[in-house]
């Protein structure tokens, strides 16, 4: 039962909404995170997204219900917004730019808009919905998925025109959702979530490395447990580390060998990553569903640290020297011992934060009910 209630929470973002409102509204130790700015946005309330902002030609990209919206942001002027979806929910995972162009996996569309002005430049409509990606680009395509059938689309970056598709399962007897696409080289990697019972209680995560150029597969590898979950995954060195929400924390595969070569647990049987982890110096942090961000050696994923937040972390981020997670509030360790050095909390300050964060080095940006705060490292 818990794997599935795990399950619920994540694939339905919607689910924040409940969700917030158990959240902490105690403050961590340490001195208080200042904040810079605060866009209302145009919503009267924000709709509680969950994904990745990004930062690019000195430019913040968010969402906020059907819009993808640009900001200052040294002082969170909106600079436009584009309506890219008719329901804010699914919203998208991750937005992400390269070279004067943010693209976007919706249920309806994939859409990449000027950076500028906020204009589509193409639109590409998946077989099913891609909402749930976390999505990847490099200098000659866009790559995404979707969900339902274990589709990745490789996109040309600049007309959209589908360069390839590859059904990673097309075997499979029960369904299969791409959770993330990410590109290294001439590589792409799959991650994505096989079902191996109709209502998705059984499951395992298959890597597919691709081609970038056909899509052809170089290698596959799939989890030996069947209770394993894809929820966004990163490149790491030599390795591919991926959240595990349902079993319970991240587990990491090797480029070179095709194995899993660590896996992390989150004590009680807590759920697992819900955040895309953040790197640094050797170091993978790692925030927890079940309420822990994790300190681990990049290699053998040994616990350097651990610290309890006692609610679901949303976002980890490194800025300046310091580590930063969303608890809903924001908090900020030291990376190397885990002490909390600073705090921010988001209730005093208007409304709790949920999406992933974003950092220029100085500042962290997140978005939450109330819209987008730039706060200080």
């Amino acid at each position: 039962m818990k794997r599935k209630v795990a399950r619920a929470l994540v694939l339905v973002s919607s689910a924040v909404v409940g969700i917030a409102c158990n959240a902490t509204n105690d403050t961590a130790p340490g001195n208080s995170m200042t904040v810079i700015w605060h866009a209302p946005l145009g919503s009267t309330v924000n709709s509680y997204w969950v994904g990745v902002p990004a930062l690019d030609g000195g430019k913040l990209f968010v969402e906020d219900l059907n819009n993808v919206v640009a900001l200052d942001p040294t002082s969170g002027a909106t600079l436009w917004s584009t309506k890219v979806k008719d329901f804010p929910h699914p919203a998208a995972q991750q937005l992400v730019t390269v070279s004067g162009t943010v693209f976007v996996s919706e249920v309806t569309y994939i859409t990449a808009l000027d950076e500028n002005t906020g204009a589509i430049r193409w639109q590409f409509t998946p077989d099913s919905g891609a909402a749930g990606v976390f999505p990847s680009v490099d200098d000659r395509a866009y790559y995404t998925g979707q969900r339902g059938i274990p589709v990745v689309y490789a996109l040309d970056r600049s007309t959209g025109g589908l360069l390839w598709k590859v059904n990673l399962g097309p075997t499979w007897q029960y369904a299969g959702f791409v959770s993330a696409v990410l590109v290294s080289g001439d590589t792409v990697f799959a991650v994505a979530e096989r079902w191996l019972a109709l209502n998705g209680f059984l499951s395992t995560v298959v890597v597919v490395a691709l081609n970038r150029l056909d899509g052809s597969e170089l290698w596959r590898f799939e989890t030996s447990s069947q209770h394993d979950n894809a929820w966004g995954a990163k490149l790491v060195g030599d390795l591919i580390v991926i959240n595990d929400i349902v079993a319970g924390g991240a587990f990491a595969v090797s480029k070179s060998t095709h194995a899993e070569v660590w896996r992390l647990t989150s004590p009680n049987q807590g759920a697992g990553g819900t955040a895309l982890p953040a790197v640094n110096g050797g170091t993978v942090y790692v925030g927890t569903g079940g309420g822990y961000v994790f300190a681990l050696d990049e290699l053998t994923g040994r616990v350097i640290w651990n610290h309890q937040t006692q609610t679901y972390v949303w976002g980890v981020t490194i800025c300046g020297s310091s580590v930063v997670s969303n608890t809903y509030n924001l908090e900020r360790y030291d990376p190397a011992s885990g002490n909390v050095t600073g705090n921010f909390n988001a209730n005093a300050n208007g409304g709790l934060f949920t999406s992933n964060l974003v950092s220029d080095g100085t500042r962290v940006f997140v978005t939450g009910q109330d819209g987008v705060r730039a706060v200080t490292c």
